[in-house]
């Protein structure tokens, strides 16, 4: 049996090897980019490879927020941290500087704490993307922390990221934590109940 192989070229230097045993398959791929408007998916693709990177750091660096900050590569300038907007009226923290000194803080107040527990990596339980404009997305992971034996926290953490792969914006809702089988929102606690 005859075999064709063609090797299609993406922007920026990818490229992807296919091969077929028919040559009218050969024939329809060559045909396949008449139909698509060049200048469309360039500029779909840019959008497309900063943003798969950012996740794909997203993916690789927040199981690690206990031990170390997001890079900043993948921190815009101007990044806006948004804490329980659904539960409390926090003031919005804006700006790299104050957005890394606020998980710093935590951080160590998380070591001092649970000082087996910021060894620990943070599990993935589910993540999903979902487009915000042309221009933007928004990557949310639901996420779980096991502290101790017996804390656990819950949360979710939305970034939004812009066409150059930046985070503009971090939103951390539905913080939980479960202590001794029981589970409570953060934001809900009376003053003392952490105790």
């Amino acid at each position: 049996m005859n075999h064709w192989s063609s090797k299609v070229l993406f922007p920026y230097g990818r490229s992807m090897q296919f091969s077929f045993t028919n040559p009218g398959q050969l024939r329809c791929l060559r045909i396949l980019p008449r139909s698509f408007s060049s200048k469309r998916f360039t500029y779909s693709e840019t959008n497309n490879v900063e943003i798969g990177k950012t996740i794909t750091i997203l993916q690789d660096r927040v199981p690690l927020l206990p031990q170390k900050a997001l890079p900043d590569e993948v921190l815009s300038r101007n990044i806006q941290l948004n804490l329980f907007p659904y539960h409390l009226n926090l003031p919005k923290i804006e700006g790299l500087v104050i957005y890394k000194f606020v998980f710093k803080t935590a951080r160590v107040l998380l070591a001092s704490a649970y000082s087996d527990g910021i060894k620990k990596t943070i599990d993935i339980e589910s993540q999903v993307q979902t487009p915000l404009s042309p221009k933007s997305t928004r990557f949310t992971m639901k996420c779980h922390w096991i502290a101790s034996h017996t804390d656990e926290y819950d949360c979710i953490f939305h970034f939004d990221i812009n066409s150059k792969g930046l985070i503009y914006r971090h939103v951390i809702e539905n913080l939980e934590r479960k202590k001794a089988g029981n589970i409570a929102r953060i934001p809900a606690l009376e003053p003392g109940s952490f105790d």
